[in-house]
């Protein structure tokens, strides 16, 4: 399935718009974020809103679709990303959040097999570290939920690691758009569910960033 290469995102219209570059809506602020109880390295200084870097650019240049051949290569069918709120049938098989971040990333040329680990498992069990990611960002589900929007920038990879609304452990993956978070569906937050509850305390949610991906002259 084809896309246009250079997207918009209009925050007054609530749609992306193909024009020469890719604009997202995020504004940061100088300063350093810090994560309450856990710790915070997320520089917010220096990125003006404007993704310029070619290899996010292909990152968020799919970010509507999904595609299971980037975690299974006999499987190449693609799908549409649920809206939030969706009660459709998943697009993907039951818990495989991770199929998106995994699909943009690898329309970037990262051969990115992304797994936040079994349902037991913490954030030393990502594969994410083995790919380049850095983790800049860990707190609790309270203190994730509390980030404001400008904290973030397109291309975090949020693992989280929590007990479900049945009583169950469990993980989760998902991706910032610049606009909204995703996995296998758009998110209504950075939690897929912000009643669930953190099990690895500080470690309940972490942030990742890809330092090959940012803006030119900016840090993770």
């Amino acid at each position: 399935m084809e896309q246009d290469k250079d997207i918009k995102y209009d925050s007054r219209t609530n749609k992306y718009y193909t024009e020469e570059s890719l604009l997202v809506g995020l504004r940061n602020n100088a300063g350093t974020m810090q994560g309450g109880g856990g710790i915070g390295l997320m520089t917010l200084g220096g990125f003006s809103g404007l993704v310029t870097n070619p290899k996010m650019k292909s990152v968020l240049s799919k970010i509507n679709y999904i595609c299971l051949r980037h975690q299974y290569k006999n499987e190449s069918a693609w799908h549409t990303v649920r809206g939030s709120g969706a009660t459709d049938k998943p697009p993907c098989p039951s818990g495989k959040c991770t199929y998106g971040p995994s699909t943009w990333y690898n329309e970037a040329g990262l051969d990115l097999h992304f797994y936040p680990g079994p349902a037991e498992a913490t954030y030393e069990n990502t594969t994410l570290s083995q790919y380049g990611f850095k983790l800049v960002w860990h707190g609790t589900v309270e203190q994730s939920l509390s980030l404001p929007s400008s904290s973030f920038r397109p291309g975090d990879v949020s693992t989280q690691y929590y007990i479900t609304t049945a009583n169950k452990y469990s993980a989760h993956g998902c991706m910032f758009t610049g606009k909204d978070w995703r996995s296998d569906f758009v998110q209504r937050t950075i939690m897929a569910n912000p009643k669930f509850i953190g099990r690895q305390g500080d470690y309940s949610v972490c942030i990742w960033r890809h330092p090959s991906f940012q803006e030119p002259g900016l840090s993770i």
